[in-house]
Parts: structure tokens; C-alpha cells; sequence
């Protein structure tokens, strides 16, 4: 047929030679199991009935969402945000790393005054529901015992004997 740019709409002059094809093309043995429109949308509201959709702004002010289960912790909730950048870096061409790390130590999510850093809290009990909206904020640890591994400690007294 030959078609290059466009879709098939817009190859055929009128709307009736486009139908009978579709409807073929949709009754054929290859495509005779992929569901229509209103199967789709069904199926999508029976697998996301038990999940919260949340809106996660950044500190460029841009947002992004995030699908986690209803009954899910501040710990799957960090997951779904680091698998979300993870597959929008791949489909971009820098190939910068993230350290999640550094990431979660200098920044926290955050729902209404409360910062998420107790990774253990489920999010239901922080009163978090769908489609609820949580930002990103720098925030520092406080750890009570401070681990500096030995590499650490050697390259800071190192740095000692120059002064």
C-alpha cells in the first residue's frame, strides 16, 4: 500500500472505506483476542480498583505520577518514584546515574506538613488517598549514630596531614 507518513484515516478519502477494513483487521485470527474500547477501560478500572494514584511534584515544580497499591508503605512508594525516573532516563539519551543514596539522604517526599522518612509507615495511616499530590523536599538525616566506613576515615585524616 505504501503508506509513509500519517495513519490510515487520513489515507482513505472517506471515513467508510476506513471502517470495513478496521473492522477486518479486528475480527482477523491475529488480532481476534485484543480487547475493544469499552473491554480496555474496564480491565484498566478492575486492576487499578485496589491502587492510589499519586502526583509527585519535583523541585523544578513539574509532576509526574506514580501508581502504588492501597495498601502500600512510604518504602513502595519510594520504589514506584525510583522505577518511574529510572524508565524516563532510559528513554532519554543522557546516560547520567542516580544515586538513590544521595538522593533519599538529601531530599524526602512530603504530604502536607509531614515528611515521609519512616519507611515503614503505610501511607493510609499518614492519611494519604488517591490522587493526593506529595512534593519533594531537601531534607536532612538525622541519624543518632553516624557510620563512616573505614575508606571515609582514612581519606578525611589523610586530608588532615596536609593542613
Amino acid at each position: 500500500m505504501g503508506l509513509r507518513k500519517g495513519n490510515l484515516r487520513t489515507h482513505f478519502k472517506r471515513r467508510s472505506q476506513f471502517e470495513p477494513l478496521a473492522s477486518t483487521l479486528m475480527d482477523g485470527p491475529l488480532l481476534h483476542n485484543v480487547p475493544n474500547h469499552s473491554e480496555l477501560e474496564s480491565l484498566v478500572m478492575e486492576t487499578t480498583a485496589g491502587d492510589v494514584k499519586l502526583c509527585i511534584l519535583k523541585l523544578d515544580g513539574s509532576c509526574f505520577e506514580v501508581t502504588v497499591p492501597r495498601n502500600a508503605r512510604v518504602r513502595d512508594l519510594k520504589q514506584a518514584v525510583m522505577k518511574y525516573v529510572n524508565l524516563s532516563q532510559q528513554n532519554k539519551t543522557d546516560d547520567g546515574h542516580i544515586s538513590w543514596k544521595h538522593v533519599w539522604g538529601s531530599f524526602c517526599l512530603c504530604y502536607e506538613d509531614a515528611k515521609l522518612i519512616e519507611d515503614s509507615a503505610h501511607l493510609q495511616s499518614l492519611g494519604i488517598k488517591n490522587n493526593e499530590q506529595l512534593r519533594f523536599e531537601h531534607h536532612v538525616s538525622s541519624r543518632e549514630v553516624r557510620y563512616h566506613s573505614p575508606a571515609q576515615k582514612r581519606r578525611f585524616y589523610h586530608g588532615l596531614w596536609k593542613i
